[in-house]
């Protein structure tokens, strides 16, 4: 068997291998007929310069060797482009194989992470606004129990929030947590389920609570959120009432100056005679 023959034979059989063929030995093969197709080239240019020879007693020879050149080239240039494209399949092939086991491990990781958001958002919303809320109370209690404070007394209190995080209290280098907190609701993102909403007065309130109410009996529909809303209403009336104590302490606090700044004055003026 010749070399021509043996790697045409080659040839034939890969192309035959339907996918079974191995992607080295294409490309080995695509080199080897790369290289055979030079070859036969320089044997049409060698042998056409000998067939013009004047010397050359035997020009049919060299005829015939271009004839089979050519023919060889033919061959070999219909067969790579088939090569190139088995080798380009198994790539594509690699390539989807590889493709569909990253998008495999990176569904498990989605998969995963969105198990836990769904399992943590709506509880971690639920938890802030009831832990805020008792901090809220706690701020309250803190504010009456200091306007209270017996005279001379300098012992104050921090909030819940700045004890936690080690300041002495709210500045512009040390704002509260919540001032650019917001927290979209799960089922409803388009509403902002925490902070609540600034509280109404009473009287606004208890008009916005009667129209829900009223459209709640007409309508006949309770959404699933109807319990989170609710929930929501009592933690912003929790939120009115702890600014209402506040507001309130704030004025107890100014009134109690007020008088124990005039008795300092009655008390001077007794003993000036004034």
């Amino acid at each position: 068997m010749t070399e021509t023959a043996t790697l045409d034979s080659r040839i034939a059989a890969a192309l035959a291998a339907h996918g079974k063929a191995n992607k080295d030995d294409l490309a080995a093969l695509v080199a080897e007929a790369e290289q055979a197709v030079a070859a036969a080239r320089d044997t049409i240019a060698t042998e056409g310069e000998r067939a013009l020879d004047i010397a050359n007693d035997d020009p049919d020879r060299s005829h015939d060797l271009i004839r089979k050149a050519e023919l060889r080239i033919a061959r070999l240039d219909k067969a790579l482009p088939l090569l190139r494209t088995r080798i380009r399949t198994i790539d594509e092939t690699e390539h989807a194989r590889a493709w569909h086991k990253a998008a495999d491990r990176i569904e498990g990781e989605r998969d995963a992470l969105a198990a836990e958001l769904r399992e943590l958002y709506p509880d971690f919303v639920e938890q802030l606004a009831d832990l805020y809320s008792r901090i809220d109370a706690l701020d309250g209690a803190i504010a009456r129990l200091h306007s209270a404070a017996p005279r001379g007394e300098t012992r104050r209190l921090v909030g819940a929030e700045p004890q936690a995080r080690d300041i002495p209290g709210f500045c512009a280098a040390q704002p509260g947590l919540r001032e650019h907190l917001k927290l979209p609701d799960w089922s409803e993102p388009s509403r902002i389920a925490y902070p609540p909403e600034p509280g109404l007065n009473p009287l606004a309130g208890a008009m916005v609570a009667a129209a829900g109410a009223f459209e709640r009996k007409h309508s006949g529909l309770y959404s699933s959120d109807w319990h989170a809303a609710q929930k929501l209403a009592a933690e912003q009336a929790r939120a009115e009432s702890a600014r209402l104590a506040e507001i309130e302490a704030r004025e107890a606090a100014e009134a109690k100056r007020k008088f124990e700044q005039a008795v300092l004055e009655q008390d001077k003026r007794a003993r000036t005679g004034g």
